[in-house]
């Protein structure tokens, strides 16, 4: 895959580049949805990083392209009762390291 770059940006200020490693898509949770989210997991430039964005709509509705730490996903998950989904976004970082 070719480099990719992409800024994470607060008010216009650069906070962080990021190398996407791996972008797919997903359907929606909402069983009405229409279309698929796009979703892209980068790798901080200088940080080494990784954190994961929504990067598509193919349908209606708003969403936010932010970048979001996956260590800061992780840290939130693990403290819900179950874990499925820290389960869940382990496999995807695993997949998208194979």
């Amino acid at each position: 895959m070719a480099k990719q770059l992409s800024q994470a940006k607060l008010e216009g200020v650069v906070v962080m580049d990021y190398r996407v490693i791996f972008r797919s898509e997903a359907e929606k949770l909402n069983p009405n949805g229409t279309g698929l989210l796009a979703f892209e997991l980068g790798v901080g430039d200088k940080s080494d990083a990784l954190a994961i964005r929504l990067c598509e709509n193919q349908a209606a509705g708003l969403f936010s392209s932010e970048w979001i730490a996956v260590a800061e996903i992780s840290r939130v998950l693990t403290q819900q009762k179950g874990g499925f989904l820290l389960k869940s976004i382990e496999w995807i970082i695993c997949k998208a390291q194979s």
